[in-house]
């Protein structure tokens, strides 16, 4: 698992498992916004690694993209 795949599913758990639990699609759309914002701040100039952002980003978008 790389980096950036740990890191997106860290990000969906950690919405999915709040108080009340959210169903899984909806963690994931809010984990989608949380990177589109960083992403956003980067392109404000800010110093953040948008290479590393944007395959976060990809991750999520196809975590759990296929049924168990």
């Amino acid at each position: 698992m790389t980096e950036q795949e740990f890191k997106a599913r860290e990000l969906v758990i950690k919405f999915q498992f709040q108080n009340p639990p959210l169903m899984f699609d909806h963690a994931k759309k809010l984990a989608l916004i949380c990177v589109d914002e960083i992403l956003s701040a980067f392109k404000e100039n800010l110093n953040i690694d948008s290479d590393y952002w944007t395959e976060v980003k990809s991750k999520i978008e196809k975590l759990w993209t296929q049924k168990h």
